[in-house]
């Protein structure tokens, strides 16, 4: 099935085959960094990044986008706030 975008949202972050949401928690550098990385947004990635530094109050160095692989990262562990603001926007930019 092919995703429909939403009107006025230009990107979908699509579920991992579990039907569970593809954001993930990674420690790095011996668990002394922890990042934050959402995977499987197609689009533009930059405005779920503005929408969610905007949702969280992020600083602009906490969050970023990897424009080869199309992911985000944020600084820390925001899994759970991050899950809260994709169920939120439910069918409308978020493919279920």
């Amino acid at each position: 099935m092919i995703p429909k975008r939403a009107a006025g949202l230009g990107f979908t972050v699509r579920r991992t085959a579990s039907k569970q949401q593809p954001v993930y928690v990674e420690y790095k550098q011996g668990g002394n960094k922890v990042q934050t990385r959402i995977r499987k947004i197609e689009g533009d990635a930059k405005l779920l990044h503005n929408i969610i530094r905007d949702k969280l109050d992020l600083p602009q160095d906490c969050i970023r986008v990897n424009h080869v692989t199309n992911d985000l990262l944020l600084k820390g562990n925001a899994k759970s706030q991050v899950c809260r603001i994709l169920d939120g926007m439910g069918a409308d930019g978020y493919v279920h």
